[in-house]
């Protein structure tokens, strides 16, 4: 009875090991981008190319403000790599004022179905 106790011990300390390293190996961090965008395929392109990029979780972008937000595991990524890796499509980005939209010229609703919300979540 004593070993089967010290085994669910052992066991309910592992799992709580392993849940914590979990958490801590995902921290999400979302930053607005200012991207030189000028039609619907250059929005596709970065949408294509960014989502299968590891650790991306959601990209949307509005093609009127040239603003992409991209929501991103900031363990496997940093806003220069995701610079980088626009400048590797073809395109100049400037990193907006972190989580605000108002920075890059637009606000919560130029993300709306009337200017076409691209989301995909991972």
């Amino acid at each position: 009875m004593l070993l089967f106790r010290n085994s669910v011990i052992a066991i309910a300390t592992l799992l709580s090991i392993t849940v914590s390293g979990f958490a801590q190996n995902e921290t999400i961090k979302t930053t607005n981008f200012e991207v030189n965008l000028h039609c619907e395929e250059c929005k596709n392109k970065i949408v294509q190319n960014f989502y299968n990029t590891d650790g991306i979780k959601s990209i949307e972008v509005s093609l009127p403000d040239q603003c992409v937000r991209i929501s991103y595991n900031a363990i496997k990524n940093t806003d220069s790599e995701l610079i980088k890796g626009f400048e590797a499509l073809g395109y100049t980005a400037n990193v907006k004022n972190e989580n605000s939209y108002t920075d890059c010229g637009c606000d919560d609703k130029c993300f709306t179905s009337k200017r076409k919300r691209l989301l995909f979540n991972q």
